[in-house]
């Protein structure tokens, strides 16, 4: 769950199909919610599925050549079938901005911290 606009969900990738020559293949894929309808901008969302929702790349992948261009999970998988997950995280926003996270589900493993503020 998130409220805020500002909140990120993050995954750090290697061996993706860097599209600008660079070994390696790291880049990470960023979920937001200026980029997925901009929900929870004023209340707290329970979002169970980002996956399905629309991430953009930091870095120039197959697929995914500037950070403009959104695909899901799914679809960046499919056109990099040898990248693996390496990290994952969530960023509360920036100095000018606040937003919030809780509830954190990847995988098998669940962060249920409380953030500033309430959740009403």
């Amino acid at each position: 769950m998130y409220k805020g606009t500002s909140a990120t969900f993050q995954i750090r990738i290697r061996d993706a199909k860097r599209t600008d020559s660079v070994l390696g293949g790291f880049t990470t894929l960023v979920w937001q919610p200026s980029k997925n309808g901009n929900a929870g901008a004023n209340s707290w969302v329970t979002n169970p599925d980002l996956a399905s929702g629309q991430w953009w790349s930091t870095n120039p992948i197959a697929g995914l050549p500037t950070r403009d261009k959104l695909l899901t999970l799914s679809q960046i998988a499919d056109q990099n079938p040898r990248a693996w997950v390496g990290e994952y995280g969530v960023r509360n926003g920036s100095a000018s901005t606040s937003s919030y996270v809780d509830n954190v589900v990847y995988g098998c493993s669940k962060w249920d911290f409380e953030p500033d503020g309430s959740l009403s």
